[in-house]
């Protein structure tokens, strides 16, 4: 657990919220230590994406209190795990590429995403 919580131990989570940012639909999940933002599919990912930049200058305000919490904020687009945040997780060149740092993206996660996309949209 991180020194800076003077309670020994982080808080653990347990519940849902369905929230809707600037016409987005989205779903955070609380499991123990983890905060899942999750976001149905890559195309509401890329809506949410540009109408947010502000917000991810935010998270990096966020951050430490994640840490003082002893929590981890998780990015899910369409079930597929591709983004962490938490202290002393860098972001990597594919969170520089997608814009997306402070997260740290998950190369397989993001490939999952994108393909379940196109299987999605292919013509039977």
């Amino acid at each position: 657990m991180p020194a800076a919580n003077p309670f020994g131990r982080g808080l653990e989570l347990i519940g849902q919220i369905d929230l809707t940012i600037d016409s987005v639909p989205c779903l955070a999940r609380f499991e123990g230590e983890r905060i899942i933002l999750a976001v149905p599919d890559v195309k509401s990912a890329l809506a949410l994406r540009s109408k947010l930049p502000l917000a991810l200058e935010t998270l990096r305000q966020v951050e430490p209190r994640l840490d003082e919490a002893g929590l981890e904020l998780l990015l899910e687009i369409g079930g597929h795990r591709v983004g962490r945040l938490r202290k002393g997780l860098a972001p990597n060149w594919l969170s520089r590429r997608f814009k997306l740092a402070p997260f740290r993206l998950e190369p397989r996660g993001m490939l999952a995403a994108l393909l379940s996309r196109r299987t999605k949209d292919s013509p039977r």
